[in-house]
């Protein structure tokens, strides 16, 4: 959310709280301990949806799970009561329920947890880490972000995913002869339909096979050196289109990649942008006609825990890969 961005709310929530983002997804479903704990958090919440419905929401609590305060926001009025009122209803506490030695929460082994909802990145694999951000034309043409304030701003700020690869996928972006090749088919579709997507208002509608109406992914190998490091070159286009034209994205790419000598990638980067137009299902309120949107790809290596959460396509494991 934009508010998240301003460094006067991020200093207060460093100040007074120990902030966790989980999602809500996984989270209602599992069985294991963390999952019958935010059972037993969302329950104390008034939430009007059936049970088994979205939990989702800004929740304040004890380190045992007492309710503190919550909303369901993006407007600001709201979403600063709720975090002023979590500080508030934890001041009135009895001094010794906010002691740290009044809380002892075990922790959970990787045994206990629920297999059918944790997502690991694939030993060997990769992991690119993708931005997307709607854009505006200045007064000279050029594409600039959008810089709308204050709650206006909603939707105007980078959204992150991710996309993953196994090591065998990533091994068939190299080749040894140095004439151009198409990107393997699996990869270009994952990325059309679960990246090349407006993910700025919130969860994006993935693109189906029949709207990929044309794409064009095509490598090329830029130079080698002595020591076994060879770059790419990745280019093309591509047309998503729903079949009543409502909902689409026209764009081009460019990137670069890099292998070494015992075939990692090492390097890559890849930006996308053109024109998206029509809302999600889950994303209404989209600007008019069609507008610039860019995605930008990044390798990460996975050693810092927000670089391993999972692609949001992945809830599904079977229709991701």
């Amino acid at each position: 959310m934009f508010f998240f961005s301003q460094p006067s709310i991020i200093d207060y929530i460093n100040k007074h709280y120990v902030p966790v983002v989980g999602d809500d997804w996984y989270q209602r479903r599992r069985t294991d301990a963390e999952g019958i704990f935010f059972t037993g958090l969302h329950k104390q919440a008034p939430h009007t949806t059936p049970d088994g419905w979205s939990r989702q929401g800004l929740y304040t609590l004890t380190p045992d799970g007492r309710l503190l305060s919550f909303t369901n926001t993006w407007k600001m009025k709201p979403f600063m009561e709720y975090l002023h009122g979590g500080v508030a209803s934890w001041n009135k506490l009895p001094p010794e329920q906010r002691e740290p030695e009044h809380f002892h929460i075990e922790a959970l082994s990787e045994n206990a947890l629920d297999p059918d909802y944790v997502r690991t990145p694939p030993e060997g694999g990769s992991i690119l880490k993708v931005y997307t951000r709607i854009l505006e034309h200045d007064e000279n043409g050029a594409l600039q972000i959008c810089r709308e304030q204050g709650e206006k701003a909603w939707g105007t700020h980078a959204a992150m995913d991710h996309y993953w690869m196994t090591r065998t996928e990533v091994r068939s972006l190299f080749t040894e002869e140095t004439a151009p090749f198409a990107l393997p088919e699996k990869l270009a579709v994952r990325l059309m339909k679960h990246n090349f997507v407006d993910n700025t208002r919130g969860e994006p509608t993935r693109w189906e096979l029949d709207e990929m109406v044309n794409h064009r992914f095509t490598s090329n190998v830029l130079f080698a050196d002595n020591a076994g490091n060879t770059t790419y070159a990745l280019s093309g286009s591509v047309l998503l289109q729903t079949s009543d034209n409502q909902r689409g994205y026209k764009a081009d790419f460019y990137g670069t990649y890099t292998h070494n000598i015992d075939w990692q990638l090492t390097d890559f980067k890849m930006t996308v942008v053109g024109d998206h137009w029509g809302d999600g299902k889950y994303t209404p309120h989209s600007r008019p006609g069609s507008a610039p949107l860019g995605i930008a790809f990044h390798l990460v290596d996975g050693t810092k825990a927000e670089d391993r959460l999972p692609p949001q396509g992945i809830r599904k494991p079977e229709r991701y890969w």
